[in-house]
């Protein structure tokens, strides 16, 4: 029987620089992140941008917007973020944290990604005071072992406003499954707007939903849960 994967104390993430971007551009905000140190804050002023493609980050680091009523992102191909965290950040643990944006998705895909190709967890993950529209669009998903946390935000979908899934077999045999713990992704606290496609799970993720408002904007009742 394999045995389960121990949750690591988390190490503190570096105290780091604000780094101000030009302008919400994809090109200044891509700049912006290929700069920074691990636990830098990459700070987007208010503005209204579409980007063309996906903005890919694999640092731990806090990508913070000037306010979801101020600064507008909508995607011009695909999603908007696809954060992908390297050895270093997920040797150390160290923290991803997205807020402060208004990200419109309506080309497919997941507006926001969060994908952890490694066989360590990716635990610290921190996504809060955001508003998603997104129209065939997942607004947050999640692929392989990413344990974190969504709060405080609006998510208009008309897809599934959350994904998990896991890495099937491996997941289920080397992966501690404890809900009130790290070994999770939370929900919390937030309002969920759209059809009957919230929550979607599979092949071991795990995720809890707590403490949501959810508002049915359209269709029938479909079971998002599996107990």
């Amino acid at each position: 029987t394999p045995t389960p994967t121990p949750t690591p104390t988390p190490t503190p993430t570096p105290t780091g620089s604000t780094i101000n971007t030009a302008s919400c551009s994809l090109t200044d905000v891509q700049n912006a992140i290929n700069s920074a140190q691990y636990g830098d804050i990459v700070f987007v002023p208010a503005g209204n941008c579409t980007w063309p493609s996906v903005l890919t980050i694999t640092k731990g680091i806090k990508l913070e917007g000037a306010g979801q009523t101020n600064v507008t992102i909508t995607s011009g191909s695909g999603g908007l973020i696809r954060y992908n965290p390297d050895a270093t950040t997920l040797n150390n643990d160290y923290l991803f944290e997205l807020s402060g944006f208004r990200f419109i998705c309506n080309t497919g895909g997941s507006c926001v990604e969060f994908e952890n190709t490694a066989t360590l967890q990716m635990f610290r993950v921190h996504v809060h005071d955001m508003t998603f529209n997104s129209t065939n669009s997942i607004c947050v998903s999640a692929i392989g072992e990413v344990y974190g946390l969504v709060h405080s935000s609006i998510l208009n979908c008309d897809d599934h406003a959350f994904s998990n899934i896991g890495w099937n077999k491996d997941s289920w045999d080397n992966f501690n499954c404890n809900f009130g713990s790290l070994n999770n992704f939370h929900i919390e606290d937030n309002v969920l707007n759209g059809n009957t496609f919230f929550h979607k799970n599979g092949h071991g993720g795990r995720y809890a939903a707590r403490f949501n408002t959810y508002n049915f904007t359209a269709g029938g009742f479909e079971v998002v849960w599996d107990l």
